[in-house]
């Protein structure tokens, strides 16, 4: 007898199905060397589909303004769109409410939320519910996609920075600044990654499997908040390189090179305002209420 497993892509949403026999023992049937045939992600970035909302309560029966924008982007991942729009930060800066940002930003906290309400109905999306996932499961995910992804745009764009400079360099100055900025976040990004990756990624997977957090501070806390700061840092050095480009804004003489340059640029911010929220809002937040939890069970 044959049943099927579905599994979504949670870099594009792509939605794949295998069949399989009943009396086989259900794991990940996709083969070892799938592609989404959408985004071309690897299999690792694929999660069942027992993991995803394929319905949701419209923005109009929550109470938006008191919500985090982390967790607005969470539940409403259309919401990206309205926030990018009013230059709302919902990466580093996800844990503010949806009311404290409209009241700093002169914002009309109705208007957002009609723009919210507007975005979910008009673009209906199979998301990933993350509070199903574990948190190994996140990690791989943000690692396998976003750290890899991050790595490769790094080494590529390295030498066409280089490239650009010296072409359009005498012509247009702001290239030296962005350079410049560029070779700080490039050397922040890598030993960012390398310290996630090598400490704090594992003692959060061993929290999963003993409830106790081991690194040489003990506490979960303070490399969590070293790493929220170091996001912040490269925040602020990715919008140094837009604010030098004006908004990527190629001149009327740039080359195809200089062009990919500022694109690339301009979908590494992109990706990196996922990566982070991910990370802060998501990751982070289920590893510091798993702390809690165990601490109130003693």
């Amino acid at each position: 007898m044959k049943n099927s497993q579905k599994y979504v892509c949670s870099a594009c949403d792509y939605i794949e199905e295998i069949e399989y026999d009943t009396k086989e023992e259900k794991i990940n049937l996709l083969p070892p060397d799938f592609v989404c045939p959408n985004c071309k992600s690897n299999r690792d970035m694929f999660i069942s589909c027992t993991c995803v909302k394929y319905s949701q309560e419209s923005p109009r029966n929550l109470n938006l303004e008191e919500m985090s924008i982390g967790d607005i982007v969470s539940t409403y991942p259309q919401s990206t769109q309205v926030f990018n729009k009013h230059d709302i930060d919902y990466c580093c800066g996800g844990k503010k409410t949806l009311g404290e940002v409209c009241l700093k930003n002169d914002l009309s906290i109705e208007s957002i939320i009609d723009e919210i309400n507007k975005s979910v109905l008009d673009n209906k999306v199979v998301s990933v519910d993350w509070d199903k996932l574990t948190l190994s499961s996140l990690i791989d995910h943000i690692v396998n996609y976003y750290h890899k992804r991050l790595s490769n745009d790094l080494k590529e764009l390295d030498p066409l920075m280089a490239k650009v400079l010296k072409v359009h360099g005498k012509k247009h100055a702001e290239l030296h600044k962005i350079s410049q900025v560029w070779t700080k976040f490039k050397q922040d990004a890598e030993i960012h990654m390398l310290k996630e990756e090598s400490i704090l990624f594992p003692a959060i997977q061993a929290l999963e499997v003993s409830g106790k957090f081991n690194t040489c501070s003990g506490n979960i806390n303070y490399p969590i908040a070293v790493m929220e700061d170091e996001h912040e840092s490269m925040a602020k050095q990715i919008e140094a390189m837009k604010e030098f480009s004006h908004n990527y804004a190629t001149p009327s003489d740039a080359c195809g090179s200089y062009v990919r340059l500022y694109n690339k640029l301009k979908d590494i911010e992109t990706e990196l305002h996922e990566h982070v929220h991910k990370e802060n809002n998501i990751l982070f937040k289920k590893s510091l209420n798993k702390v809690s939890l165990n601490l109130n069970l003693i």
